[in-house]
């Protein structure tokens, strides 16, 4: 049963939708079919092994790219490798668009082609990567978890897909544990968005390997976090002073939003937690909304304001049916694709309920782990 982004009664619930011809998930569809299906369908093969630099290690299975970057967050270096990054974005991304399309469609090819990215990626043991975050440089500390957690998603919505080979299926759910372990379960004083995309992969994970222990330390990793990062006005503090501060600091909550999302189908609804003083989701995404919606009056640096992360309100407006997360919507125009991890949200998250509820009780039966 699906349980990571979606369960299947949210599954249902889309179909319904599109099937009726329901907007914003009918259009959302129909250009997530005709684009970005057939782009995950002819993804090429992809792995570690099959280019870029020879790691520090001397062991190509091993994951190695180089920082992106020749000055702060701007500037990126023609000659960094990034070989190994770029085959696990495209893996993640077309896993996640594969399951999905299975999930809704059925049709078997778009499962034994995830299967087959899977299976090269992490079983068979000439192309596969060594299931751990390596530690030559602080690039697979952030890259590891902004790409597998979709390919974990992917997995998630065709695990009981008849076409896996249940041994495949089962060395990949181990691969999925040790690179979790790998990452460690360090707590930093000063923590950065790598915190916060850590708690998706380890929470992630732990939807894959049904490990319990994991998902209720990122619950209250995630809680300890929010005093942490977040003021009482809703800025993400360790973010502002980036060259991309407004990007970084979407960034970050978009990656916290994820990890709620995954709790909430876990029984566990972090998008309404709050401390004493009301540091949470709730207060960064007022904060944040208002800028998004016009950039230009953001009070930091942003040297790229063309690139910038709407697609988290889409999950939002739907925890919240506020007018100012509407307005970040309009202004990014559905439907929003959240590039890295859950991909087609105005399809799969847009707000369904009628009369409005809150994302944790609506809609759906929420399964405790």
């Amino acid at each position: 049963m699906a349980n990571m982004f979606l369960n299947d009664i949210e599954i249902n619930n889309i179909k319904n939708k599109i099937t009726s011809g329901q907007q914003p998930w009918k259009d959302a569809y129909d250009k997530f079919m005709s684009q970005n299906v057939p782009v995950a369908l002819n993804t090429g093969i992809q792995s570690v092994t099959y280019g870029g630099k020879i790691p520090p290690s001397g062991d190509k299975h091993d994951y190695f790219s180089e920082p992106p970057y020749t000055i702060g967050d701007g500037l990126f270096d023609p000659n960094a490798d990034r070989t190994d990054y770029n085959s696990a974005m495209a893996i993640g991304k077309a896993v996640r668009d594969l399951g999905l399309a299975y999930a809704l469609t059925g049709e078997n090819k778009y499962a034994d082609k995830a299967i087959q990215l899977i299976n090269t990626w992490t079983v068979n043991p000439t192309t596969k990567m060594n299931p751990k975050v390596t530690t030559f440089n602080s690039q697979a500390y952030i890259e590891i978890p902004i790409t597998m957690p979709g390919m974990y998603y992917g997995a998630d919505l065709i695990w009981n897909y008849q076409g896996w080979n249940v041994n495949d299926r089962n060395t990949f759910k181990e691969w999925v544990k040790l690179t979790s372990v790998s990452r460690g379960r360090s707590k930093e004083v000063n923590p950065t968005n790598y915190e916060n995309w850590k708690l998706l992969l380890i929470s992630s994970s732990a939807v894959i390997t049904e490990d319990n222990t994991d998902m209720n330390w990122v619950i209250q990793y995630w809680k300890e976090l929010i005093p942490k990062q977040m003021n009482t006005q809703g800025q993400m503090t360790a973010e502002l002073s980036r060259t991309r501060s407004l990007f970084y600091s979407m960034y970050a909550v978009n990656a916290m939003t994820q990890t709620a999302e995954i709790t909430r189908h876990h029984g566990v609804d972090l998008y309404n937690y709050k401390t004493i003083d009301g540091k949470g989701l709730e207060l960064a995404f007022d904060y944040h909304a208002p800028y998004l919606a016009d950039k230009l009056t953001w009070p930091y640096q942003e040297i790229r304001p063309d690139l910038l992360e709407y697609a988290t309100y889409e999950n939002a407006y739907s925890f919240k049916q506020k007018t100012s997360y509407m307005d970040v919507i309009i202004k990014a125009v559905r439907p929003l694709y959240e590039n890295r991890t859950m991909g087609a949200v105005t399809l799969t998250h847009s707000f369904m309920n009628n009369p409005p509820c809150e994302i944790p009780i609506c809609d759906f039966v929420i399964s405790v782990t």
